[in-house]
């Protein structure tokens, strides 16, 4: 992980306590929410690039966005068909 996703990641929670501050269970929301999108987005994007740049595949910030909303896509499909044959 690099310095810079680092700091947005230590920012990104601070910035949705500020905006949801409204009351205590709105800054309790706004920050989990920020943490939700820290371990679903930022964490697994960031350890599927390295893995494929230490592979020799190039790949931009926007690709690994794609690959992840595609994997999270399929989750809930696989969810129902494994509950369909259950």
């Amino acid at each position: 992980m690099t310095q810079r996703t680092f700091i947005i990641l230590l920012i990104l929670p601070a910035m949705a306590v500020a905006l949801s501050a409204t009351s205590f269970p709105g800054s309790m929301i706004g920050f989990l929410v920020a943490i939700a999108g820290v371990f679903f987005v930022a964490v697994p994007g960031a350890a599927i690039g390295d893995a494929l740049r230490q592979g020799g595949v190039p790949v931009t910030g926007e690709q690994l966005l794609w690959a992840l909303a595609g994997l999270y896509a399929l989750l809930p499909l696989g969810a129902a068909v494994r509950h369909g044959h259950g």
